[in-house]
């Protein structure tokens, strides 16, 4: 599987409540799949299907027909929002992603069409548009991960995300109940666990006004990026930045983004001269 994922920026601002890991796989798997097709319906067979979001465990085709039918439901019941800027006045527009599900038991096939206004946003990239492989999103088993990943795909070329606290817990649909601290164990953990070995010199930096969190600062460097640039820095440093990486005593870092990420590429730079 080398499936290719590329939709607008815009769709990076729809927050996916209460969606489990599974389910962004599948959401993401119709996504790539719809890239660039002439018309706005399309069918998977199951086993395609099962081989794209790769499941856990192997589901009988009658477990798997009950999983589809209640993920496309919730998928049937995703409405977006996105604000139209304009000079004279507010305009909002509101659409369901999708609107009809087929599900054949006989042949095991899924029928998936799409709204207009979402194979839009699939299919007509302005000059800045997320990518990414959907491979290596379906690999991640966290959904924080997963929301998270996406973001930091669509900053690929500036390797930062600058994120207001109460943007982060929307976007990442993180329970209005969960403290900092829970943020930090149940969230961060986990996106740094699983980023940290796809993104180098991957850092999150909290923003405190006084006591209190109100930003988060994510710095990265995506490989793609740097390949495109022919830059080979990371194959000819990979033992001194895994090294400089044990050096890294917190997770989450405190000190500053630029000097974090200065140091490490300076102390880098001169071990190559």
């Amino acid at each position: 599987m080398n499936e290719v994922v590329e939709y607008q920026n815009q769709f990076n601002k729809v927050a996916l409540r209460g969606f489990t890991a599974n389910e962004l796989d599948l959401l993401i798997a119709i996504a790539s799949k719809m890239k660039r097709q002439e018309g706005k319906v399309i069918e998977f067979e199951f086993s395609d299907l099962k081989e794209y979001v790769k499941l856990k465990r192997n589901f009988t085709d009658l477990e798997f027909k009950e999983e589809i039918l209640r993920v496309n439901k919730k998928l049937l019941g995703l409405n977006v929002l996105f604000k139209t800027p304009t000079e004279e006045y507010e305009e909002y527009t509101q659409f369901a992603l999708f609107t009809k599900f087929t599900t054949n038991m006989d042949r095991k096939t899924l029928k998936v069409k799409v709204n207009e206004e979402f194979y839009y946003l699939l299919n007509v990239l302005d000059k800045e548009f997320t990518r990414f492989e959907l491979e290596e999103f379906v690999d991640l088993k966290s959904s924080y991960s997963k929301e998270c990943y996406r973001r930091l795909k669509q900053w690929r070329k500036t390797g930062k995300w600058y994120v207001k606290i109460e943007e982060f817990r929307r976007l990442l649909s993180v329970p209005e109940t969960y403290r900092m601290c829970d943020i930090d164990k149940w969230v961060l953990e986990p996106i740094y666990d699983e980023l940290s070995k796809i993104f180098e010199d991957f850092t999150i930096k909290k923003i405190k006004k006084g006591r209190k969190v109100t930003e988060l600062h994510f710095i990265f460097s995506d490989r793609e990026i740097f390949k495109q640039q022919g830059t080979n820095f990371f194959e000819k440093n990979k033992e001194n930045i895994e090294k400089n990486k044990e050096n890294i005593a917190n997770r989450i870092k405190s000190e500053s983004e630029d000097e974090f990420f200065e140091n490490l590429r300076n102390r880098e730079n001169k071990r190559l001269k």
